[in-house]
């Protein structure tokens, strides 16, 4: 691309021209996606150089592509490390999300539009958001309003209101996910029941048993189970949703355990593993605490707030605490209240579920069936 033969493709996005802007068939898939170099050994400079971002189309529903050009539809500037782009149609035109760094080095991501794919011109900045972009409307659960979600690749969810040129943060941001396993997800478009559904990048983040290249499995991580994203309002305010999608149920099979006990101190549940937990906690007194191998999590029955080892909290309503847990070979995914998802990478031999504290406990563990024929 643009003669250099060490250039390689990175992430991107994808959209269908219905309409034949881009002049190359009605129903062309239009893909944008980013070139990089090699590494840079160079600590001065980006760790990927950048050669821009590039689009193609496909007249055959995606088997081959045709690039636009052999050179950059929008070039990065300086040699950077601009990347990542995030296609969508708002009203009369297409947007493209693109993490960038603005004149001070700061990073960003620009917005740029275009009514024909091929000229696009930048018309605004969101400030401090690294990689991966997306954004989408979300209309609020049980209202008649809808906002806008924006959020990089640490996956901080920020609130607010999107134009088709500018986004404009109300202030309300949390977490998609409150653990310390995924990074860089992303959504599908045009679901079916109009839905937004999000998957992940699961990567260990070190720690016992949490080793990146996952010795002795046929793989090295993996993706997360997809989940719905919705926006729900809480006592504190508008906070963004994950939960597992329903067709995760379909995959339950036999019961593996289930109790109905008061806690005193502290148990641990009998562990299988692939598995689905449904958990209830009733008539808290004080704290407990819920531990996933080495990664503890804690719920404060005054002030019905759960907080994480990241420094994470989330407010719930009502007294009890209610939480799934799918536990797959090398990851355990909880979702507190069909609300809050926190998921951890470890080792299987490394796995636990382990309450603590004073309450009353019932749950039911399920033998999860293999989606793989």
């Amino acid at each position: 691309m643009g003669g250099r033969r060490d250039w390689s493709i990175a992430s991107g996005s994808a959209v269908v021209d219905y309409e034949d802007r881009a002049g190359y068939g009605k129903d062309a898939i239009i893909a944008a996606f980013t070139v990089l170099g090699t590494q840079n050994t160079d600590p001065a400079k980006p760790g990927y150089p950048s050669g821009g971002q590039f689009l193609a189309a496909s007249m055959d529903d995606g088997a081959t592509f045709y690039r636009f050009s052999h050179e950059a539809t929008v070039p990065t500037q300086n040699g950077e490390g601009w990347r990542d782009p995030r296609l969508f149609r708002y009203e009369d035109h297409y947007v493209m999300a693109v993490y960038e760094t603005d004149e001070k080095g700061r990073n960003c991501v620009s917005f740029y539009v275009s009514e024909d794919f091929h000229d696009w011109r930048r018309t605004s900045r969101s400030d401090d958001l690294y990689e991966c972009p997306d954004i989408f409307p979300l209309q609020i659960e049980g209202e008649e309003e809808t906002k806008w979600v924006l959020y990089g690749a640490d996956g901080m969810a920020r609130i607010g209101d999107f134009d088709g040129y500018h986004f404009v943060e109300s202030g309300r941001y949390n977490p998609l996910d409150y653990g310390n396993a995924t990074y860089a997800g992303q959504t599908w478009s045009h679901h079916p029941e109009g839905k937004r559904v999000h998957i992940s990048w699961v990567r260990g983040m070190g720690g016992v048993g949490e080793d990146l290249g996952y010795e002795g499995m046929p793989f090295s991580q993996c993706m997360s189970i997809p989940a719905e994203i919705f926006l729900k309002r809480f006592e504190d305010g508008l906070r963004v949703c994950r939960r597992p999608v329903d067709q995760v149920d379909s995959l339950l099979g036999a019961v593996a355990s289930e109790g109905d006990f008061a806690l005193q101190g502290e148990t641990a549940l009998p562990m299988h593993n692939p598995a689905h937990y449904s958990v209830s906690l009733s008539a808290i007194q004080g704290t407990v605490s819920i531990r996933a191998g080495e990664h503890r999590m804690r719920f404060d029955s005054a002030t019905r707030t759960l907080s994480f080892e990241n420094g994470h909290t989330a407010l719930f309503h009502g007294e009890e605490l209610h939480f799934e847990v799918l536990a797959d070979t090398t990851t355990m995914e909880f979702c507190f209240q069909d609300s809050s998802m926190a998921i951890y990478a470890m080792a299987p031999e490394h796995m636990s579920l382990i309450l603590k504290g004073e309450c009353q406990v019932r749950y039911t563990c399920h033998i999860m069936e293999n989606i793989w024929e």
